[in-house]
């Protein structure tokens, strides 16, 4: 990964991702330090389902996942509020 020297690397998961899974998965991808993330199946998931997930995770999210196609069902997530909102309790 150091030979790659990449600019970001993100953190993928679905929004119905248990917080183990999500612990273990951090855990796993260590190396790779993550720092952003991408969650997927929002378009089968409302964004209160999807809090959890955003909080556990603790990285921003870059683009929300809408549909099966990739990359044109990739959304952008538009800002920090954002961030925040999807955060939020």
């Amino acid at each position: 990964m150091n030979a790659l020297a990449p600019h970001e690397a993100h953190l993928v998961l679905p929004p119905a991702a248990s917080a183990g899974v999500i612990a273990a998965t951090q855990q796993a991808l260590l190396a790779l330090r993550s720092s952003r993330a991408i969650l997927t199946h929002m378009d089968e998931f409302s964004t209160a389902a999807a809090r959890p997930v955003s909080r556990a995770v603790r990285l921003p999210i870059s683009y929300p996942g809408c549909g099966p196609n990739v990359p044109g069902d990739l959304g952008v997530a538009r800002s920090r509020k954002a961030d925040a909102r999807l955060a939020a309790g």
